[in-house]
């Protein structure tokens, strides 16, 4: 594994960001401090290995999103749907 987290901000009272991997036996677990903005990737003691995080959060989070915004209105798009016309 290229990445590690030993140089990342440490969680504090404002929160944590984390995301875990696991690939068959293999377990894999980063942690970080919350991030605001990439001032704070930058400011950081491992600003490459942060922005890497950073950008892959911002990549799940928006995919997750647009999954649940397409299964949440696309099932209850067709209901309708079915609903209108039986009505007919």
């Amino acid at each position: 594994m290229k990445e590690d987290d030993n140089n990342w901000p440490e969680p504090d009272r404002v929160g944590k960001q984390e995301l875990e991997i696991v690939m068959g036996n293999e377990h894999i677990s980063f942690t970080t401090s919350k991030i605001g903005s990439l001032v704070d990737v930058h400011s950081s003691q491992d600003p490459e290995g942060l922005r890497i995080f950073y950008y892959l959060v911002q990549v799940i989070a928006t995919h997750w999103l647009f999954f649940m915004h397409g299964f949440f209105y696309g099932y209850l798009g067709y209901e309708h749907e079915y609903l209108f016309k039986c009505r007919s």
